[in-house]
């Protein structure tokens, strides 16, 4: 397998990332010597920017000792504005912070692309063929959303911890129904005869 082909997804998510970086105007900030900005170093991670009453304030970089790093502007410690996400195993994500939330942004790794609305939806595509459209949050999927499997396949209905729960309806790819009804943890939720 040629270097290009092998390492292509990590080389479109350093492209990405730098890109960001510099639409987002972060590399300007780290380029003009702030006078103002410090390093301040807390155990295992390091914030350098500007401290306000003690909590992170305007642009700042945090990095972490697992080469993890994150570029984002701060207001009274709280994320808002842009901001940018690295970590170790090249996991990126861009988007804007509105007094600590999310309001959109967009997610690559070496798995896929999703896009993330103000809403908390997220449509996310894989590299290898498979979407999900729906809320997400740290346990997985959540609430109403969409998983369409490689084959065409298709899961409409509710998720809980990232697994379909509760009413949905899974669908071959031509559209005929196969189930409509109960799931639970995944799986077709039938009546016990």
């Amino acid at each position: 397998m040629s270097f290009i082909k092998k390492y292509s997804p990590v080389l479109v998510v350093i492209f990405i990332s730098v890109c960001a970086l510099y639409s987002l105007g972060f590399l300007d900030n780290y380029l003009i010597k702030d006078v103002s900005s410090k390093k301040y170093v807390f155990g295992d991670f390091s914030y350098t920017g500007q401290l306000k009453n003690g909590k992170f304030e305007n642009t700042g970089l945090i990095s972490l000792s697992n080469e993890t790093k994150f570029w984002g502007q701060f207001k009274n410690g709280d994320l808002t504005g842009k901001f940018v996400y690295i970590d170790s195993d090249m996991l990126c994500f861009v988007g804007t912070f509105v007094d600590g939330t999310i309001v959109d942004g967009v997610f690559s790794n070496n798995i896929g692309r999703a896009i993330i609305k103000n809403d908390n939806n997220v449509n996310f595509e894989s590299f290898k063929g498979w979407s999900y459209t729906g809320k997400i949050n740290s346990t997985g999927q959540y609430g109403f959303g969409g998983f369409k499997y490689v084959d065409g396949s298709e899961y409409k209905g509710d998720f809980l911890h990232g697994l379909a729960n509760n009413n949905g309806t899974y669908y071959t790819k031509d559209g005929e129904v196969i189930y409509s009804g109960n799931f639970r943890n995944g799986l077709f939720d039938l009546p016990k005869t």
